[in-house]
């Protein structure tokens, strides 16, 4: 028994003992100057904080964790703060362990949300302490549109013997501030075309340089960006995008245009050019151009091209081109006609500005001679077969034709004769070999003298008369010559009258 007090007495001397070197060193290890203290200041480090931030559903999370280091908690204080407010904190394990202690030694931690600050703070007063570990953690309800930060800061975890040195913790993230700035899609719609630029990301308030990269689209040009698919251009590309909002930007076209020009080619009166837009159908103009000698037949794409287009058709194609007005020379009819003959050659066509070779072929009249074609029915020869014929007129050709003559030659002689007596004429023809010819007798006092057609004169009383001898030959040609027809009466007959009728002349 006597052994056993002796041994507590010594146990209870040497925590005396350590209790007077520990109150002893305790402000020394206070001291940031190693210089000036011993021992156990060489452990007293600033503290370390690892600061966690986690984002979801427009709640920041912020973990704090002391990782290493001593804090004097004389006068102490944590804060967080930031633009938004704190909807809720928990106490870690370390910084229960930490105000445990402190209570048991009749200190204090306070923990405190001031509402119009919206700061979170916990002081405390008390000695020296390392409690690393979770410290405590706090949520912020934000608006994800809106920009805002949250501070957390430590002071006077270490204190100088002159208590004037104030440290701040840096933590890991934003030298002890987090901060939050909303994020803006942009996105890019080429609006038909294709090649849109990849999306960008704009941060709250700071200015955007949109993306270079032009889109492409067969048959229009690219104007700018819209805010709707059908706005008009309100950024070029490489412009600021200053606004604090998302964005999907439209790719504004213009339609290429194509000159639809006209060419009358050889003619005149050409429409004027009209202007055709990419993709929409032009109706093409129905003005109608002229052309002398030529009728319109359309519109071709090259000057001897073959007719594509009427006037007031569509126009599809999405280019420019000159419509060449296509052509037909009108036509004249060049006939025939035999006038009098046979044979006439059939018609011909004469195309304008083309000159016609008439035909060869030659008509037949019988005692006639050809002689070429006239222009009415008794003109004078204009054309022989076989000529050129240049007119731009439809022509009816008449054949002229020339009397083939012989030569016949008639001489008759007067005659007398008696009352009552005939003779026969007979005239002296002479005429070309192989002619044949016709005689006709004709009296001109039928009283006196008459004659049959066979030139047979009867006298039928006293007196004169004149007969014409005609002589007419295959061709129509004729000769005439006359003769004198004496009727007398004879001594026969001159007794008799004065027998019968003498007596009457000796009456009176």
């Amino acid at each position: 028994m006597k052994k056993a007090n002796r041994f507590l007495s010594i146990i209870l001397s040497l925590l005396f003992l350590f209790g007077m070197l520990t109150s002893a060193l305790i402000p020394a290890a206070a001291a940031t100057d190693k210089d000036s203290v011993s021992g156990i200041e060489e452990d007293l480090v600033a503290p370390v904080f690892d600061i966690k931030t986690v984002i979801k559903d427009n709640t920041l999370k912020m973990t704090v964790n002391l990782t290493s280091g001593w804090f004097n908690a004389l006068d102490a204080q944590f804060k967080m703060y930031g633009d938004v407010s704190c909807s809720s904190i928990r106490i870690g394990s370390a910084l229960k362990n930490l105000r445990n202690e402190l209570e048991e030694n009749g200190n204090v931690i306070s923990f405190a949300v001031n509402p119009n600050t919206r700061k979170i703070s916990a002081a405390m007063s008390g000695g020296q302490y390392n409690y690393t570990g979770d410290f405590f953690e706090a949520t912020f309800s934000f608006d994800e549109t809106e920009k805002f930060s949250v501070t957390f800061e430590v002071q006077n975890c270490i204190q100088s013997v002159d208590k004037d040195t104030i440290y701040k913790v840096t933590p890991v993230i934003n030298n002890g501030t987090f901060s939050y700035s909303p994020i803006y899609t942009i996105s890019y719609n080429a609006n038909g075309g294709s090649g849109a630029p990849a999306a960008q990301t704009k941060t709250h308030d700071v200015a955007l340089t949109l993306s270079a990269t032009v889109p492409v689209r067969e048959g229009y040009t690219f104007k700018g960006w819209a805010t709707s698919a059908s706005g008009a251009v309100q950024y070029q590309p490489g412009a600021k995008y200053t606004a604090n909002a998302a964005v999907t930007l439209y790719a504004v076209w213009a339609p290429n245009t194509y000159t639809i020009t006209y060419n009358a080619n050889g003619g005149s009166g050409a429409p004027a050019a009209q202007t055709k837009t990419h993709d929409v159908a032009l109706t093409l103009s129905a003005t109608v151009p002229v052309r002398e000698g030529y009728t319109f037949k359309g519109w071709a794409t090259s000057a001897s091209g073959a007719v594509q287009y009427q006037p007031k058709a569509q126009y599809t194609a999405n280019a420019a081109v000159t419509l060449y007005a296509v052509w037909t020379p009108d036509t004249y009819i060049v006939s025939y006609n035999a006038n009098g003959g046979s044979g006439a050659p059939a018609a011909q066509i004469k195309t304008h500005d083309s000159a016609l070779i008439l035909s060869s072929t030659v008509p037949v009249r019988e005692g006639y001679i050809f002689k070429g074609w006239a222009i009415s029915s008794n003109g004078a020869a204009q054309y022989q077969p076989g000529a050129t014929y240049t007119a731009n007129a439809a022509v009816t050709l008449y054949a002229v034709w020339s009397i083939i003559s012989y030569n016949i030659e008639i001489s008759v002689s007067d005659v007398t004769i008696n009352y009552m007596e005939t003779t026969t004429l007979k005239p002296d023809i002479t005429a070309d070999p192989g002619v044949k010819y016709s005689v006709k007798y004709e009296s001109s006092n039928p009283s006196v003298a008459t004659v049959d057609k066979d030139g047979k004169v009867y006298g039928a009383k006293k007196g004169t008369a004149t007969i014409t001898c005609t002589v007419t030959d295959e061709n129509n040609n004729t000769v005439t010559d006359t003769c004198k027809v004496t009727v007398k009466y004879s001594g026969l007959q001159w007794f008799i009258i004065i027998v019968l009728f003498g007596w009457i002349w000796y009456i009176k």
